[in-house]
């Protein structure tokens, strides 16, 4: 009778260790996961008058490249899967002329896209502030992991004017994107 009861209790203990360890390996993998923020190379967009154009929404298109080879290396990983992938920060900088404001902007939204994925807004402007100089966009909820895992992508940004109030200068900006991700070693 002593040998079932100590085969059940090693039986019980055997169990209770596996699912001990099972979890101890989740959390080693949620502890070797990271972060990651990459900055995409700031674009220079120019502004024109829509009546100009005959265009009442006008865009720009750039292009973006997520060197994910240099993460793996920087960090010294033989193989890792990327999820969780987003846009941080969405900001548009007057560069010139000197003095100009964002007044002549009614809207503004970037998508991001590649020739596999379709397009998809990730980032829009709210109540722009009069005298703004500067734009913080809004940050859409959009998973873009399977975006960055193809590490070449494209985006736009797309902008809509009151062409009374623009300038009859072309304006130029500076868009800055900071994408984030989190990578989970193998």
């Amino acid at each position: 009778m002593n040998k079932k009861i100590a085969e059940k209790f090693m039986t019980f203990i055997g169990i209770g260790l596996f699912f001990i360890a099972f979890n101890a390996c989740d959390k080693v993998k949620e502890l070797a996961s990271f972060d990651v923020v990459v900055d995409i190379p700031p674009q220079t967009i120019i502004m024109q008058n829509a009546l100009k154009n005959g265009l009442t929404e006008q865009y720009y298109e750039f292009n973006a490249y997520v060197n994910l080879d240099s993460i793996q290396q920087a960090h010294n990983l033989t193989s890792f899967t990327l999820e969780s992938g987003k846009i941080r920060e969405a900001k548009l900088t007057i560069i010139a002329p000197e003095g100009q404001n964002f007044d002549f902007l009614l809207s503004s939204r970037i998508s991001l896209f590649s020739s596999e994925i379709a397009e998809n807004v990730v980032a829009h402007t709210g109540n722009l502030t009069p005298g703004a100089t500067s734009l913080i966009f809004i940050i859409d909820q959009a998973d873009l992991t399977q975006l960055i895992k193809s590490q070449t992508f494209h985006g736009k940004l797309y902008y809509d004017t009151n062409s009374a109030l623009m300038p009859a200068t072309p304006v130029i900006n500076q868009l800055e994107l900071k994408i984030e991700f989190t990578i989970n070693p193998l």
